[in-house]
């Protein structure tokens, strides 16, 4: 039975290597096209390692998850540059117009200073070390590895199959224009800004993943080490709000990566999989038949 996260990666990869395939008559778009079908040959293999009996072999398989996450990100920004110049900008802040009234950036920009610009910038990095050192944990030293995964890669596809569908650069390049302050601070402030300028794919807006990502990594932490989840909880406090100080995001973003976080994990860690469920089924359809 294809599991969750499976499902959702493999309609992202095959919707993304469709927009790569349109434009595969230029020989500058077969690079994109070979990433996209290389993943979607490891994918099959992660699938087959991640059923064996063999613990180390399943974590082999699920190692796949956090590289194809990363260079599909990569691949993801001129993949959507070829196949489309539509951006979702427009359509988001109408969003946000009829939900707040306005773009919440702008209304806080009052709010801009250089003490807490730095504070919003050191919340936002923080995400990377919250993604990475997650990731590493769980699939190195923590038994919940498959729970974890299951869910992480789960909001990680559909939040990906996002950027395909809804191509957006966010309010800090959109509406440039608009703000009179700029954001200023001191050399955290200004290695974020460098940061996103260089790491950025330039889709990456809807579903705010920094939203989704965080959300269920902290939910995934209290339910399974709690205390380190309480002792993150001011930071990503700050993370979430810093998504719209520093004008990376509109609201609805955030609504949308809030809801796509706690559905996964209710569905992975609340409810009892139905992969779980199927299996039981299975073992009790087993046990009836031997003892027949």
């Amino acid at each position: 039975m294809i599991r969750l996260h499976e499902s959702c990666w493999l309609v992202f990869l095959l919707a993304a290597g469709l927009r790569a395939s349109v434009f595969s008559a230029s020989p500058a778009s077969w690079p994109l096209l070979l990433g996209w079908l290389a993943l979607l040959s490891a994918f099959v293999w992660a699938c087959r390692q991640t059923r064996k009996d063999s613990a180390i072999a399943r974590r082999w398989g699920w190692a796949y998850y956090p590289l194809a996450m990363n260079l599909a990100f990569l691949l993801l920004g001129p993949t959507i540059k070829n196949a489309t110049t539509w951006r979702a900008d427009d359509l988001l802040l109408r969003v946000d117009t009829y939900l707040v009234g306005t773009n919440l950036s702008h209304r806080i920009e009052p709010w801009i200073s250089p003490l807490l610009s730095d504070v919003m910038s050191f919340g936002y990095m923080f995400f990377m070390i919250l993604l990475f050192g997650s990731m590493l944990f769980y699939l190195l030293a923590s038994p919940h590895l498959e729970r974890c995964y299951h869910g992480l890669f789960s909001v990680y596809g559909l939040g990906f199959l996002g950027y395909t569908f809804v191509p957006a650069a966010g309010p800090y390049v959109a509406l440039a224009e608009r703000f009179t302050t700029p954001i200023h601070g001191g050399w955290l402030t200004a290695l974020n800004e460098q940061m996103v300028s260089t790491g950025s794919n330039h889709v990456d807006v809807f579903p705010s993943l920094h939203i989704a990502v965080s959300l269920f990594l902290w939910l995934t932490l209290l339910k399974d080490y709690r205390r380190l989840g309480v002792l993150l909880t001011p930071l990503l406090v700050v993370l979430w709000v810093s998504t719209i100080y520093l004008r990376y995001h509109y609201s609805i973003d955030l609504i949308a990566g809030a809801v796509l976080a706690l559905g996964i994990f209710w569905l992975t860690a609340v409810r009892k999989p139905l992969s779980e469920a199927s299996d039981a089924l299975a073992g009790r359809h087993a046990l009836s038949r031997s003892t027949d």
